[in-house]
């Protein structure tokens, strides 16, 4: 028996250092692989410091890792790097490296990846960067021997960011992490899918929708690989504490994207809606008590691309409602906010925000504010009043100002404001209509800075 058991460790101990030490032997080729594939493919800068493999970490199968990769645009996008990555694994069939069917790839995981993705004014994009066919061809006839069979794509604390300038879009993400899979090789799979990023901010046509929010997302797709069309299944998406499903599907067309979908808020509540107030969702947001009645709905229909919007609308009503910290004195009441956000038709410039009723009482002192904005996207129109009081020594009693803060004063308000954000920009205020008052007495504020 002692003898079996020492046969047996000799064996799998040297199985262990085959293991081990046979992938030095393929490294040289793996690089070579590696580099005139995206040679092949790219017009881009690609590079990495280190390439190492691994047949111990997903065995029986080799897991290539580059470290420090990073792939910088060409042209006038020469000085931006599109992504770079600390690690960038890669689980392939060794076998398929000496065969003549293709490098099949199983799994790819990005380690605290970076990417940038940039459009500029003139409608082009930083990461149209494949080479084409006829460049391709020209370059190197041999067919590419790359077939991703992937069945898993892993994202671990990654930075997104999506800057359109032309569109006067900005969209970021911070400590991303994802994972997706699904059988890539069918042409028809259900994909699951898993996100989730911290400190969410998206800014359009200079009005910050979205700031430092947390997204989680749960989603079964059914996809038509073939036909580029993902259909929704089971799914939740939740912003900070705001929790949403989407019915639809979304396609990849030629150039943009072809959608249909709506939202719903099964179990909405209006401490859900008060999530989003950054303000409030990061000062003791647990503690705090709300209520009041609330509605939240939208869809988005047609295409999406350089050129063409689809047709959407997003409508927010709350009735009613009421918000408290638990260790002050006084709450907020009577909140009452009408919301719509759309795009009537299939045009950039028909992007519109319409704030028709937003009402607030704080220590029964009222405050009323509306207002239109047109062409979002563009040179935005805006129609705006504001009316009411608004006490700032009161405030303390209502939101918890942070410790050595200081604020006092009366604020009078009566006025209406009309005119371009062109105007505004390039200082030709006399030809903005504006007409009231705005009174502030005895006003002071103190605080750490």
């Amino acid at each position: 028996m002692k003898k079996q058991l020492i046969i047996f460790g000799s064996v799998f101990g040297g199985l262990f250092l085959i293991l081990l030490f046979l992938p030095m032997a393929f490294n040289g080729k793996v690089d070579t692989i590696v580099k005139s594939e995206a040679n092949k493919k790219l017009n881009a800068t690609f590079n990495y410091s280190k390439l190492s493999i691994s047949l111990l970490r997903n065995f029986p199968k080799a897991t290539i890792e580059l470290e420090d990769l990073s792939i910088v645009g060409a042209g006038e996008f020469a000085k931006d790097t599109l992504v770079s990555t600390k690690s960038f694994q890669v689980v392939v069939n060794l076998l398929s490296l000496f065969g003549n069917s293709g490098y099949e790839v199983s799994k790819v995981v990005l380690d605290r990846p970076v990417v940038n993705a940039i459009v500029a004014k003139d409608g082009k994009v930083n990461w149209d960067i494949m080479k084409p066919d006829s460049t391709v061809a020209k370059a190197d006839t041999t067919p590419s021997k790359f077939h991703l069979k992937l069945k898993k794509l892993a994202i671990d604390e990654g930075r997104i960011t999506y800057n359109d300038r032309k569109a006067g879009q900005l969209l970021t993400l911070n400590k991303f992490s994802g994972t997706l899979s699904g059988d890539m090789t069918a042409d028809v799979t259900d994909i699951e899918t898993q996100m989730k990023a911290e400190k969410v901010s998206f800014t359009m046509g200079n009005i910050p929708y979205l700031r430092d929010a947390n997204i989680e997302l749960e989603a079964n797709l059914n996809a038509d690989l073939k036909h580029s069309k993902y259909t929704l299944k089971k799914n939740k998406i939740k912003v900070n504490d705001l929790e949403a499903t989407l019915d639809g599907w979304v396609a990849m067309l030629p150039k943009g994207y072809g959608m249909d979908l709506k939202l719903s808020t099964p179990s909405l509540v209006f401490k859900n809606i008060l999530s989003l107030v950054p303000a409030i969702y990061a000062n003791d947001f647990k503690s705090v008590q709300a209520d009041g009645k609330v509605s939240l709905e939208g869809y988005a229909k047609g295409q999406y691309s350089d050129s063409v919007m689809p047709s959407f609308k997003v409508a927010l009503n709350v009735v009613n409602a009421w918000f408290k910290y638990p260790n002050l004195p006084k709450s907020v009441t009577n909140i009452n906010l009408q919301l719509i956000a759309e795009n009537p038709g299939n045009r950039l410039d028909q992007v519109q925000l319409h704030v028709p009723k937003f009402h607030f009482e704080m220590g029964g002192n009222p405050f009323d504010l509306s207002g239109n904005f047109s062409n979002l996207l563009g040179n935005t129109a805006f129609a705006m009043k504001a009316a009411g009081r608004l006490d700032l020594g009161g405030i303390k009693d209502f939101y918890p100002l942070e410790a050595g803060t200081g604020l006092t004063g009366l604020i009078t308000a009566n006025l209406a404001a009309s005119g371009t954000m062109g105007q505004v920009q390039s200082g030709q205020y006399e030809n903005i209509n504006a007409n009231g008052l705005l009174q502030i007495n005895n006003m002071n504020y103190k605080g750490k800075d």
